[in-house]
């Protein structure tokens, strides 16, 4: 089935936001219809050509295989201390003067509460261990 752009732009129960909406099943079924036969690359590609913006949504192991994703430098990989290496998004966006960088995982649960406690709130060591004692921490 070639592209059903054209029409549907020119059918009034899809021709704004609201109009959709009110025929929100309607529209998904024409869409399905129009897409169930059709490989995600080439679905893609007609929305392309009719300047339609679009682009596949991606797992996560579609991404480490992405060409594009590995020549943007999207994915990197970092050591964490229990897992070991752990590929995880890199910053974005990347800006040339100061590109930034993923260079640890996120911290373990309480890691550092004591840190926190001590140095925000003006704890002291005995107060921290009281509040461990009492199980509030």
């Amino acid at each position: 089935m070639p592209w059903v752009g054209q029409s549907l732009a020119d059918d009034e129960r899809f021709a704004n936001h609201q109009a959709r909406g009110r025929n929100q099943a309607e529209c998904d079924a024409v869409v399905a219809e129009w897409t169930s036969g059709l490989a995600a690359d080439d679905i893609v590609e007609q929305l392309a050509e009719a300047g339609v913006p679009a682009g596949l949504t991606y797992k996560a192991s579609d991404m480490l295989r992405d060409e594009h994703f590995k020549a943007r430098e999207a994915i990197t990989r970092v050591e964490d201390p229990e897992i070991g290496p752990i590929a995880m998004q890199n910053v974005f966006p990347k800006l040339s003067a100061s590109p930034g960088g993923v260079e640890r995982t996120g911290p373990k649960l309480g890691e550092h509460t004591d840190a926190v406690l001590a140095e925000w709130l003006g704890y002291d060591v005995e107060t921290i261990a009281a509040l461990k004692a009492a199980n509030v921490l």
